[in-house]
């Protein structure tokens, strides 16, 4: 017996472009310290709300991720979060500031503010798609490097700033290889992230096996879920995605995307084998097969029918 708890729809992108005003701030009502501004929210998750505001000091924007339920794992989740990031550094992985409590003793962390959405809600070529993996990938290949694995690729965690150049963001489920202690916050017989994109081995619940291989196959379904206008695998509840993204083959991209070259087909049903062994073996090699093949690839995807914005919500727990 399964026992599901899915919680609200993951946080959204930490702001689409701010435009000509910000508003009035929020008041002192979060608590936060004197140095910010609270300006207004920008998304709520299933255990934290993020808000934007000013760091008076510095005169910037930024994202205060805002943790509600601050005991146990949860807590420790958020920390490492943080400390995760702060070890990391790549122009295309969103920065952290700070780690710290309000006057309520609230957790919260200052990050990076990216004004332009997610790639969720962006219409790109599928050369400008093809690039932003390309980017996102020499990113991963960096965490790799550094013993971080993502664990939640997805659209909405994929920012776009002004210019279109995306930032990497939510490292909330990532695994840190290198610790001991991340073996008993990140319990191996748990499901954690987004069930659409999602790998096999994550939906059986077997973090045994969760490697560097397991973000190649979630970049993969973010690929496919943006030139396919929906993902790899739908159905009318969690258990039966998971049971899809364990058991069923993706259907084939050109169902949807009839104008895809077979060169990009390939790449993503690579990433979307069951097997691990049968995906690209690392970030760098991906990165590597998509750049030779950019050159070569021009205009829009023209897909089956209109893109829907599929349900992505994050499940917290399918304990087996």
């Amino acid at each position: 017996m399964h026992t599901i708890h899915p919680g609200p729809p993951a946080i959204p992108a930490l702001g689409p472009a701010l435009g000509p005003a910000l508003g009035p701030a929020l008041g002192p009502a979060h608590g936060l310290p004197a140095k910010y501004e609270a300006l207004r929210p920008l998304g709520r998750g299933a255990t934290s709300e993020v808000l934007l505001a000013r760091d008076r000091h510095l005169d910037r924007l930024v994202a205060i991720k805002l943790l509600e339920d601050a005991t146990g794992r949860v807590l420790e989740r958020f920390r490492r979060e943080a400390r995760l990031i702060a070890r990391l550094h790549d122009p295309t992985i969103v920065r952290v500031y700070e780690l710290g409590e309000t006057s309520a003793r609230r957790p919260f962390i200052a990050l990076e503010y990216v004004d332009g959405g997610s790639l969720a809600d962006a219409e790109l070529c599928l050369s400008g798609l093809l690039r932003v993996a390309s980017d996102v990938a020499l990113a991963l290949e960096h965490a790799h490097a550094q013993g971080v694995l993502h664990r939640d690729i997805k659209p909405e965690n994929i920012l776009l700033d002004a210019e279109g150049r995306p930032r990497l963001t939510d490292f909330g489920l990532a695994r840190d290889l290198g610790s001991c202690c991340d073996q008993q916050i990140s319990a191996d017989d748990v499901v954690l992230g987004t069930p659409t994109c999602m790998s096999p081995e994550q939906a059986a619940g077997k973090g045994q096996l969760v490697d560097a291989r397991t973000d190649v196959y979630s970049l993969g379904a973010t690929l496919y879920t943006m030139i396919a206008g929906r993902p790899p695998f739908v159905g009318d509840t969690v258990v039966d995605v998971l049971h899809a993204v364990i058991h069923t083959p993706p259907p084939p991209l050109c169902r949807f995307a009839p104008d895809v070259p077979a060169e990009v087909e390939m790449i993503v049903h690579r990433c979307l084998a069951k097997e691990p062994a049968q995906r690209f073996s690392t970030m760098r090699e991906l990165r590597e097969t998509i750049e030779r093949i950019l050159p070569r690839v021009s205009g829009d995807i023209r897909r089956r029918g209109r893109i829907r914005r599929w349900w992505t919500q994050l499940v917290h727990g399918v304990e087996l």
